[in-house]
C-alpha cells in the first residue's frame, strides 16, 4: 500500500510533525516529494521500520499499534478509491 505522509499520520494517529521526525530518523520513503508534490510511503516498509524502533505513543504493544494503524490505512485507501470512483 502506498500512502502520502498525511495519510500515514492519519493511519498511525500521529501528527504530520511526527512523520517528519520519523523521516529524519530514516523512516523509509518511496518518494521524497518536493514543492507541491507529496512524499510517498510504502506501508510494509514503514511498518517494519516502526516495529524495529518500537514507536508507539502510549502503546505497550507495538505490534498491536501497527495492526490498528494498518486497519486505518486500509480504510483511508478504500475511501480514496471511492472518491476517485464517484468523481470519474
Amino acid at each position: 500500500m502506498r500512502l502520502s505522509g498525511s495519510e500515514l499520520a492519519q493511519a498511525y494517529q500521529v501528527s504530520a510533525n511526527t512523520i517528519t521526525a520519523w523521516v529524519r530518523r530514516e523512516c523509509p520513503r518511496i518518494s521524497a516529494g518536493g514543492p507541491g508534490v507529496r512524499s510517498v510511503f510504502d506501508w510494509k516498509a514503514v511498518a517494519a521500520w516502526v516495529a524495529m524502533y518500537k514507536n508507539g505513543p502510549g502503546y505497550s504493544d507495538p505490534d498491536e499499534w501497527i495492526y490498528s494503524a494498518f486497519q486505518r490505512a486500509r480504510a483511508i485507501l478504500s475511501a480514496r478509491k471511492k472518491r476517485k470512483t464517484n468523481h470519474g
